[in-house]
């Protein structure tokens, strides 16, 4: 994958994720920025990894010179050197905060050279040593704690915590020769120093970056560490030196099974280059007992020899094979193997560069996929509110509706009780002027009086009485709460009436009743004698008056209904405003949200568009 191509995707990520607006994407987006800045600034890395005095740092120094960097028989190599591109002058030191160091151990014994850095540090370093319980050590009791180890029947751990520093830049020509090897070299400098990067102006460097490490099978700890650290970064392509007069002993073993403990692919191993050392000597030593097959020669014959018994190694361990298997030899060199280290130099930056492009065409295929899950995510959350608002607004207006009818049911019911109660009025009046009209003769008159026009009217009041009943029933029910009485529509006379009349009856005169006294005679001779139509008129007049009594208690109580039925009309016209202005509202949010929905949608689908970059 182009870098071009990858910076492009991106930024085409982050883009998108940034329209969302969504602030639970900014852990994504600053992944995406890490990744972006880190991308556009490191190069590929390729690790250097052997047992001790394996060679690493001559063929880094002879591939780029790098004067500085000590070489020696012994673990030298204490702190990850990297080697970039740039001024061969400048220096780098990076520190780190803490380290862990291994006092001692039942299967290794004792670390002398931790020993001597911890007497070191607890003397004359700004550092704090907290041991493996928890507790915190003083710089006395570290230096008694060094001196008197002795059986080792369990490990013995101490970190130490530096003070912080920054990076720190170094011109060589500011400094003594032997500055840089005992930085790297003397454990007690070498302590707290967590990389030193190199540079020179070789072409390649422009490509990749090397790192070389502390060998395996070093004396100290802290050189083992250094080396498991940077395979712990799994480089993009990894070179291991191996003595091609010892395969199968046991610094190449140990070599080989911390490198293949990361191989888990075909591609993985492909990424691994073995150069194979002091194949000078080897050649010398076999010359004299080794015949050569026709047609061939003995540095053929003894590499096919070597790639067999490394894939034999590698068969072991149930691990895949090596991409390239190259003898190297770095000391006056034979003719025929002069080109080597230029061929093993192309080989790996081929095989970094293409391992560095798979990784990150997967880095950015991961990166993309979340990107597109969240895009979704997005869109599925706001179609997801769209619905749940829609439903809202939805039930704010049926509530809207349910109050409406409310109202209607109310104003009818209102309107139904009037007409029923007028309809109520209207037929018992013309029942009681009927009554009054039917009366022709003197005899018929005392008879409506005394006995058809009481109970007319009885039969009136109690039609009316449960009409108004009903609607009393049927009003109030869309009146919860306003507590009207029902009204009495009974006469108050009724009663008395039935008495005078009975007793008219056994007498036949004497008693006045209000009935008469309301028709203008005393007695019943009285009424005998009384004119005829004079009589009719005052008959009619009662039960006028009887209706209008009945009218004016039917008006009060349909004037009480009429209040409180305004007052619930008023409160139910506000709650029909406020549930139209809530359907309204969320209506218009419903909107949005269908319209955000849409938008992330969109997103979505120009996210497919990233995949066409990986």
């Amino acid at each position: 994958m182009k870098a071009t191509a990858a910076q492009e995707t991106l930024t085409a990520a982050s883009l998108l994720l940034e329209q969302t607006g969504d602030p639970a994407a900014a852990g994504l987006l600053h992944e995406l920025a890490e990744v972006r800045r880190r991308w556009a600034e490191e190069l590929p890395q390729v690790a250097l990894v052997s047992g001790f005095s394996g060679g690493k740092t001559s063929l880094v120094k002879h591939w780029f010179g790098l004067p500085a960097l000590p070489v020696g028989r012994t673990a030298t190599t204490a702190v990850a050197t990297r080697v970039a591109f740039g001024d061969p002058d400048l220096v780098i030191l990076r520190f780190r905060p803490e380290v862990v160091l291994t006092l001692a151990d039942p299967l290794t014994g004792i670390d002398r050279s931790a020993a001597d850095a911890l007497r070191t540090w607890a003397q004359e370093g700004d550092a704090s040593f907290h041991l493996a319980d928890g507790g915190v050590a003083g710089p006395a009791e570290v230096v008694a704690l060094v001196d008197g180890v002795r059986a080792v029947e369990r490990p013995l751990h101490l970190t130490v915590r530096f003070s912080p520093r920054p990076d720190d830049a170094v011109s060589l020509a500011s400094v003594p020769g032997n500055w840089l090897p005992c930085r790297l070299t003397e454990p007690a400098l070498a302590l707290p120093l967590a990389e030193v990067v190199c540079h020179a102006r070789h072409p390649a460097l422009r490509q990749v970056t090397f790192i070389d490490t502390a060998g395996y099978g070093a004396a100290t700890a802290n050189h083992r560490e250094t080396a498991r650290t940077v395979l712990g970064r799994l480089p993009d392509a990894t070179i291991v030196l191996l003595d091609a007069r010892q395969m199968d002993g046991v610094r190449s073993r140990e070599v080989l099974s911390e490198v293949w403990r990361d191989v888990e692919t075909e591609q993985d191993a492909a990424a691994v280059l073995v150069g194979l050392t002091h194949w000078s000597a080897l050649m010398r030593s076999e010359a004299d007992d080794r015949d050569v097959p026709p047609g061939g020669t003995l540095g053929q014959t003894l590499l096919g020899e070597k790639i067999r018994e490394l894939h034999h190694l590698l068969h072991i361990h149930g691990r895949h094979r090596p991409s390239t298997v190259l003898p190297l030899e770095l000391r006056d060199p034979p003719p025929d193997l002069r080109d080597a280290p230029g061929a093993m130099l192309a080989a790996v930056l081929r095989q970094a560069a293409s391992r560095s492009t798979a990784h990150r065409a997967r880095v950015l295929t991961g990166l993309t996929e979340r990107v597109r899950a969240h895009l979704r995510a997005a869109a599925g959350a706001a179609e997801r509110e769209r619905a749940q608002l829609r439903r809202a607004a939805d039930e704010a207006d049926a509530a809207r509706r349910r109050v409406a009818t409310r109202m209607s049911a109310l104003v009818e019911a209102l309107a139904r009780a009037r007409s029923a109660v007028e309809n109520a009025l209207a037929a018992q009046e013309r029942s009681l002027v009927t009554a009054v009209a039917l009366a022709r003769t003197r005899k018929e008159l005392l008879t409506l009086v005394a006995e058809r026009y009481p109970e007319a009217l009885e039969t009136a009041t109690d039609q009316l009485s449960e009409t108004v009943a009903d609607q009393h029933r049927l009003i109030t029910a869309h009146l919860p709460g306003a507590g009207i009485p029902l009204p009495d529509m009974s006469l108050d006379a009724r009663k008395q009436d039935r008495f005078d009349r009975a007793r008219d009856r056994v007498t036949g005169f004497g008693y006045r009743s209000r009935r008469f006294a309301d028709l203008g005679v005393r007695s019943i001779h009285e009424f005998a004698k009384a004119p005829h139509e004079k009589v009719r008129q005052q008959a009619r007049r009662n039960a006028a008056a009887d209706i209008r009594v009945l009218r004016h208690r039917a008006d009060d109580w349909l004037a009480d209904l009429d209040a409180a039925a305004a007052i619930h009309l008023a409160t139910l016209t506000r709650e029909r405003q406020s549930t139209a202005e809530t359907a309204a509202t969320l209506a218009a949010e419903a909107e949005a949200a269908r319209a955000e929905a849409i938008r992330l949608d969109g997103l979505f689908r120009q996210s497919r568009r990233l995949g066409q970059y990986t």
